[in-house]
């Protein structure tokens, strides 16, 4: 015979009584239970909140200060940034940010350890000019990657390069190497192209993204408008 609180035998303030008791105590286990659910969620996500990714942000923006895009950054403060590169690392380990579409704009170099591109910034001045700023254009849809230095004078260097996203990792943009130009005021030089390679966005803000490439250089650059042609439309 099956049992039941509606079909027990005894008194039916007893069973009233183990009924409202049972209920009272599988609704006491049920919210203990979602609560501890919400709870782990909390505790794994807390750190996905706009004010830590915030806080986090700002910290590398201030450690960054003052370091001319690298060109005379520290071994103290080198440490400093990379360490604030990593708490923002940690966040956004689960993106998938080389296929978002806020990958896609014009990006103006604030910082890296980037050899040849902190090289060419530090000579200028040996060719009569300053160096200006530096973008990283992307333009996944238009399967297109520009590195741009610009100087003082008018002049810029431009690689151009074609770029895909890796189909085996969600943070990884493969490219190749196109062309070369430098612009100068009065006539343009062509360069030939020169290689291909890959880099990993491992941080994509509102404002800010970071990017890990092939040997291992880092690289922060802040958004500045959507993608355009340093190429075409000139400086």
């Amino acid at each position: 015979m099956a049992l039941s609180f509606s079909s027990c035998s005894g008194p039916a303030p007893l069973s009233s009584a183990f009924q409202t008791n049972a209920n009272r105590a599988w609704r006491c286990a049920r919210r203990k239970v979602s609560c501890g659910v919400l709870e782990t969620i909390r505790q794994n996500l807390g750190g996905l909140s706009t004010g830590s990714r915030s806080a986090r942000e700002s910290r590398l923006l201030q450690a960054i200060q003052e370091t001319r895009q690298g060109q005379s950054t520290t071994p103290a403060q080198k440490a400093d940034i990379l360490a604030a590169v990593e708490e923002l690392v940690e966040l956004g380990l689960n993106e998938a940010t080389a296929s978002s579409p806020a990958i896609n704009a014009t990006w103006k170099l604030l910082w890296t350890t980037e050899k040849e591109t902190l090289f060419i910034l530090r000579q200028a001045r040996r060719f009569g000019t300053e160096a200006g700023d530096v973008y990283q254009v992307i333009d996944v849809p238009g399967k297109s990657l520009n590195n741009v230095i610009t100087f003082q004078n008018g002049a810029a260097f431009i690689v151009d390069s074609s770029l895909d996203v890796d189909p085996d990792n969600a943070q990884r943009l493969n490219f190749k190497f196109s062309g070369a130009q430098l612009k100068l005021p009065r006539r343009t030089v062509k360069l030939p192209p020169f290689g291909r390679g890959w880099f990993d966005t491992v941080w994509l803000g509102s404002k800010i993204r970071i990017a890990k490439d092939i040997r291992g250089d880092t690289l922060i650059v802040e958004r500045d408008g959507p993608p355009r042609s340093f190429s075409k439309l000139g400086i």
